[in-house]
Parts: C-alpha cells; structure tokens; sequence
C-alpha cells in the first residue's frame, strides 16, 4: 500500500512538473524574439511536405528570407509566385554537393549571411533488404546522412577559417526521427541513416558543448503525413510537427521528440530486456509499418541532371 502511494505521488509530481515546463515553453516561444524578418534561413527539400510547411510558416509568420535547395523544379514557379522575393529556390541534388560553401558562392549567395540551416531533405524507400537494391540504399545514406554531414562541416570549416573569425552564431537544424532510436521491418537503409544522422550531430554538439559559435536541434517527430509513409494510418498532421519544429528551433532547444510524449514509450522500450522487445517488435511495431509504402518519383528524381 506504502508503494501504491508513493508511486501515485510520483506519477503526480511528474505529471506537474510536464505540465508547468510545456506551459513555460508556450510563454517563452509567445516572447521569443530569435525568429525575426532579418534571418537567412537555408532549408534542403523545401518544396513539398514538411520542408514547405516550414517555409510557409518560417515567411508568413516571421518573415524570414528562405534559401530553397531541392531537387523538386516543378514546384519552384507556384513558390515563387507565393513568397516573391522572400524566397530563392536552387535546384540541385544535395547528395552530389561535396562543399556546399562553393556551390552557394557559385549561386551568387553569401554562405556567412546565413543564421540557419534545416537540413530536412530525406528519402525512404520502406523495403526489405531482399528487396531493395544497392543503388537505393546508397542514395538513401548520401541524401539522409552524408549531404547533412557535408553541410554541416562545411559551414563549421568555413567560420572556424581566418577570414571568418568574428562571423555570426550559425544554428544547425537537422530532421532526425523516431527511428533513430527504435526500429521497424522493412527499414534497414532509412534507420541507419537516421541513427546514424541523430549520432553524427549529438557528438558534433559535444564538440562544441558551451561554445556559443554553435547552436545545434536534432528533432526526432514520429511519422508524418507528408506523402514520404503513404500507407501508414498513424501518421501525425504535418502543420502540427512544424509548428512544434518551429518553436524548437526558435526557443533554441537540443533534442525534441514530436509528439512530446513519445520519448516515454521509447524509454521503457530501451529498459525492457531483448525477449520482451522483441515481442513488442514482432506483434505492435513491425505489424503497423508492415508494407507503409513510398514516394514512388524517388528513383526517377535521384537520377536528374542539374545544370
């Protein structure tokens, strides 16, 4: 009974101490003054999904300048036409950029005005390891971990070199997932490239532990309704994770987890031994992601030619 009682005391505890840190967090986004009409803000994949929700927001409701990197041309002229002069729109496939410093300069863009970068560009293909072919998992490892970590260490190259000393704090947005820290069937090449992305940015963000230069956002949502899952029911409405990717970006957080609750289950997910696990595997995860499907232009876009 004394254990009943201390543990309902904890779940109420725990449950204010959540309740008053999510209401603290709305009142300082409500305040926030980060996210202003004098921020450049480069985003990879901004054409369709959550990277054009984000651009809508980022420009109608806080009037930043946006930088567009997509490999998505046909999207480019109903963009333009939306934001006018808030937005550059580049065509490219990042996973061919070796230093995204010098294609910028090529662009006649200046990669030191920029406050912000979203590394959100992804692909999934979402098949099994017999199915899938060499060639689709390659691109989805340089698309979803190598371009973020060439962009990343460009731009740290690039403020850490002489001429660039004094240059402004630079902020690393990087769309990481659920998947970097559980799994599902079907996956293999997506997961690693997530776990793989998620561990890449938390070590470059030790590296730079309180150093202002620096300011680093893995945001890790559960899956969206974007078109990347097309045949996952449990997928989350895409103007809801923005609207939350958005306040960590402003509020200048460090990992977050989209749906806020969701870290718990992954928790008791890590405690639980391997048999039990696996169960969980086999009967609740692997049978809802069991054949969730994939943007089916994929392939034909990864082999277009940019001038």
């Amino acid at each position: 009974m004394t254990l009943l009682i201390f543990c309902l005391y904890l779940i109420i505890i725990l449950f204010t101490f959540l309740l008053f840190f999510y209401i603290k967090r709305e009142i300082n986004f409500k305040n926030q003054k980060y996210l202003t009409k004098d921020k450049k803000i480069l985003i990879t994949g901004g054409s369709i999904g959550i990277g054009r929700e984000l651009i809508h927001l980022l420009i109608t409701l806080f009037n930043c300048q946006i930088i567009n990197l997509d490999i998505r041309e046909s999207e480019f002229e109903s963009m333009k036409s939306e934001y006018k002069d808030k937005i550059t729109n580049i065509a490219c496939n990042i996973s061919k950029i070796n230093n995204i410093i010098i294609f910028l300069k090529e662009k006649k863009i200046n990669p030191d005005e920029i406050d912000i970068i979203i590394n959100n560009a992804g692909v999934a293909n979402n098949l099994t390891i017999e199915e899938i072919s060499e060639n689709q998992m390659i691109s989805t490892i340089e698309i979803n971990l190598l371009a973020p970590m060439k962009i990343i260490k460009s731009f740290i190259d690039n403020k850490n070199s002489k001429s660039n000393l004094k240059s402004k704090q630079i902020h690393f947005v990087s769309l990481c997932s659920v998947m970097s820290h559980i799994i599902s069937a079907n996956s293999s090449d997506y997961i690693s490239s997530k776990w793989g992305l998620y561990g890449f940015v938390e070590s470059v963000r030790n590296e730079y532990l309180y150093n202002d230069k620096y300011i680093f956002t893995t945001i890790c949502p559960f899956a969206v309704n974007t078109g990347m899952f097309p045949n996952f029911f449990l997928c989350m409405n895409t103007k809801y994770v923005c609207k939350e990717i958005i306040k960590s970006i402003a509020l200048k957080e460090k990992i977050k987890f989209i749906p806020n609750f969701i870290n718990i289950p992954i928790f008791i997910y890590k405690l639980c031994p391997v048999f039990i696990s696996d169960l969980i595997q086999k009967y609740i995860i692997n049978r809802f992601s069991k054949n969730i499907g994939r943007r089916k232009e994929n392939d034909i876009l990864l082999n277009k030619k940019f001038n």
